[in-house]
């Protein structure tokens, strides 16, 4: 399954929606946690649960970055503003094209979540049959280069939201 996140036109300082897309996922954790306070009991079955906050979901995607000749920005860099020599064709599709485009454009340092993450479950949240994505917030990427290849490791933990 492939994945993709959005910075929206709105958010994004080039007049665009710039946008990733994730195609060697490697593992999707959805994050999902809850805390509870239980109150014990003699019996297992019996005892008491409550929760004391909602639940939340920080997704994590952990993924390959390589060179398969496709612009991982779906075109969003060469209609965007970006004037910046490290890419090549106004496309990003080396490795380290994918690490500029990622760290340096995709994402910031805001804490508002103003991307759109797509695929699986996360295109039609609300399920009415509409891909309107859900808003995330990216807390971290982290990319690992594997030594000889022409490839690397990336690892982007996000935070669900909503846009305020």
């Amino acid at each position: 399954m492939t994945y993709q996140i959005i910075l929206d036109s709105n958010f994004s300082a080039f007049g665009t929606d710039l946008e990733f897309e994730f195609d060697l996922v490697q593992t999707l954790d959805s994050g999902r946690t809850r805390s509870l306070t239980t109150i014990s009991n003699q019996s297992p079955e019996a005892a008491r649960h409550f929760a004391v906050q909602p639940g939340q979901q920080n997704p994590v995607i952990e993924f390959r970055l390589y060179n398969n000749g496709e612009d991982k920005s779906n075109g969003s860099l060469s209609a965007s503003s970006i004037t910046d020599s490290r890419f090549s064709n106004g496309t990003v599709t080396t490795v380290e094209e994918q690490i500029i485009w990622l760290d340096e454009y995709v994402t910031d340092n805001t804490s508002d979540p103003r991307w759109l993450l797509f695929g699986g479950r996360w295109s039609d949240r609300n399920g009415d049959g509409t891909d309107e994505g859900t808003n995330v917030t990216i807390e971290n990427v982290d990319f690992t280069q594997i030594a000889g290849q022409n490839v690397a490791q990336g690892r982007i933990n996000l935070k669900l939201g909503v846009t305020v």
